[in-house]
């Protein structure tokens, strides 16, 4: 049974070893995501098994809306759910706080995540002409 619940300080290390490798273009350091757990704008959830990280989500929550910065599942855990949990995770506390709107910004190929998100209600309005990480 996996388990979501926020991040806490004692995860950040961990978190920023996993995520360095997938979000290279991010500033996901041990220090920066521990100063994002003390932002009320900011909301950083784990899904976990045991003391295993499995997978992380960060929002951003802006004026009237919230941003979906990153989310990540380890590989050998893919295609098990756990991103679609994390993402009702982010929409529950969104519509909590009163957020109706969540974007993000995907890469042009990256298919499955597209699928993921579109699975849980997502839309794709625009394309923007900017790279990550030497991709649009």
């Amino acid at each position: 049974m996996y388990l979501v619940n926020k991040v806490k300080e004692k995860d950040c290390a961990e978190l920023s070893d996993m995520l360095q490798d997938e979000f290279p273009y991010i500033d996901l350091s041990k220090k920066k995501i521990s100063e994002k757990l003390g932002k009320k704008n900011f909301f950083l959830i784990k899904c976990h098994q045991k003391n295993i990280i499995l997978g992380f989500a960060e929002l951003n929550f802006l004026e009237k809306k919230a941003r979906l910065n990153a989310i990540f599942v380890e590989e050998a855990f893919r295609g098990q759910g756990i991103a679609t949990k994390l993402i009702h995770h982010l929409i529950h506390e969104s519509k909590r706080r009163r957020i109706h709107t969540i974007f993000l910004l995907v890469k042009e190929r990256n298919f499955p995540a597209k699928e993921l998100y579109i699975k849980n209600g997502f839309d794709f309005k625009e394309m923007h002409n900017k790279e990550l990480d030497g991709s649009k």
